[in-house]
């Protein structure tokens, strides 16, 4: 429905010309929007570049690698008009649940903190509304046989009611530096374990599955594709990425044969897919100089909203960890499924902070 929609892509257009309204009429443009500004120079230069480097590749193909970059601008609808309509209670909020569910199915979740958002009521009675919600959502999902994303639903739902049964402390342990601290070396870690991964069996790109006499196909597929894209990046890549507008991967190569078997006449799909895992995508696309600036901004958000400690601020960090979760395991911040919504309400978390440190 969001292909015929185009709803991220009016969002993005939205977004683009409340930027290009400060940057040419204003004049003006706040402290809190150059990071994301950073973000979209470095992606404008990533295509560009990635544009010019690949001669085999059509227009269409090139473009399609694009979404990430334009779902950006979304973080400024977010900022200036989705702020204004928030924290008034489900009535004024109830159209963003349906576009959760109907657009972006795996950030409706997220988008429940928002609804449960009643300044008059308790912290536990938002939580207890938001399990509700997860929970009557996992189930209509089984209801009507669709297992695709049960498993993330699950995690939320365990993550969330760790935030119901904890009290404050999740809060103080996000806003210590050594949450920042650990988070930054579990992925530094998890990419190294990866590249490892990807020396140590290399067999199994010969032969395939077979290699691991069973298991769960599904996660040893993810597993192998996130091992085989770090695995091949040089040492230039790795820090500035394979860039936008180029191929994925080489299907033509016998250790992308696991990934092309499943649509082997797709011609898009090195242009199209994505990991399941929207930090692996930014890592492999953007580069660890890029990957890390952007987690590091995330986390220093988490952080501030913790040290303000109000209702509106804490349920903002069970969004932003709920969004974090589906970034782990889905095409999320790759795909205008979900890219627009997530940069809308890192521009509405950017707000909040601003009023509530300025009121």
């Amino acid at each position: 429905m969001e292909r015929v929609a185009l709803f991220n892509e009016v969002l993005a257009l939205i977004g683009v010309l409340v930027f290009t309204h400060l940057l040419v009429i204003k004049q003006r443009i706040e402290k809190a929007h150059l990071p994301i500004i950073g973000f979209a120079v470095w992606g404008i230069f990533s295509f560009s570049i990635g544009y010019i480097e690949n001669s085999e590749g059509t227009i269409y193909q090139k473009l399609r690698t694009t979404p990430f970059l334009y779902s950006i601008f979304c973080y400024f609808v977010g900022y200036y008009y989705l702020y204004r309509y928030s924290f008034h209670g489900l009535k004024n909020m109830s159209w963003l649940l349906v576009i959760g569910c109907l657009f972006g199915g795996k950030l409706a979740p997220a988008l429940g903190v928002l609804l449960t958002s009643d300044s008059n009521s308790t912290y536990k009675k938002n939580i207890n509304i938001l399990l509700i919600f997860i929970f009557m959502l996992e189930m209509v999902n089984l209801m009507l046989g669709n297992h695709h994303g049960s498993s993330t639903l699950i995690l939320i739902f365990f993550l969330v009611l760790i935030f119901r049964v904890s009290g404050d402390l999740p809060y103080k342990v996000i806003a210590s530096n050594f949450f920042t601290f650990g988070i930054l070396t579990i992925f530094i870690v998890f990419f190294v374990s990866l590249h490892l991964v990807f020396e140590e069996f290399q067999q199994f790109y010969n032969v395939g599955f077979s290699f691991f006499s069973g298991g769960d196909s599904n996660l040893l597929w993810r597993l192998m594709f996130w091992a085989k894209l770090v695995g091949e990046m040089s040492f230039y890549e790795t820090l500035t990425g394979i860039k936008l507008a180029t191929p994925l991967f080489n299907p033509l190569e016998s250790s992308s044969a696991f990934i092309v078997a499943s649509e082997p006449n797709a011609l898009d799909r090195p242009y199209t897919l994505g990991p399941h895992n929207s930090f692996v995508y930014l890592f492999v696309r953007m580069g660890g100089i890029f990957f890390f600036c952007f987690l590091y901004f995330l986390l220093s958000l988490m952080k501030s909203l913790s040290v303000l400690g109000d209702l509106k601020s804490k349920l903002l960090i069970i969004t932003l960890c709920v969004a974090t979760i589906s970034l782990s395991f889905n095409v999320f911040l790759e795909t205008p499924l979900y890219a627009g919504i997530f940069w809308s309400l890192i521009g509405l978390c950017q707000r909040h902070l601003k009023f509530e440190r300025y009121k």
